[in-house]
């Protein structure tokens, strides 16, 4: 089921990502370890967060999305590199 032009722009928001972005920072923090190499975002949108985790971490992030046009938007705005990939699943 594809979602509606104001759930897009719900998710898709700069401050939701950033929002996001501050959650996940703060979790990793919490945890004892830096040992996380590899993650799967499940759901991962317009890449915001997945690019930040390959970016700012150095993660091997791939990141999955159901709707081929989040994913289209992730690669236009967050390219996929060597620690960053995208796929519809």
């Amino acid at each position: 089921m594809e979602m509606t032009r104001l759930e897009k722009w719900v998710v898709n928001r700069c401050k939701k990502a950033e929002c996001n972005i501050a959650r996940v920072h703060r979790r990793l923090d919490e945890l004892p370890s830096n040992d996380i190499r590899d993650v799967l975002e499940l759901g991962c949108g317009a890449g915001a967060v997945a690019a930040d985790l390959a970016v700012t971490y150095e993660m091997n992030v791939h990141g999955t999305d159901y709707e081929r046009k989040q994913i289209e938007i992730a690669r236009d705005t967050q390219p996929e590199s060597e620690h960053l990939h995208y796929r519809v699943e």
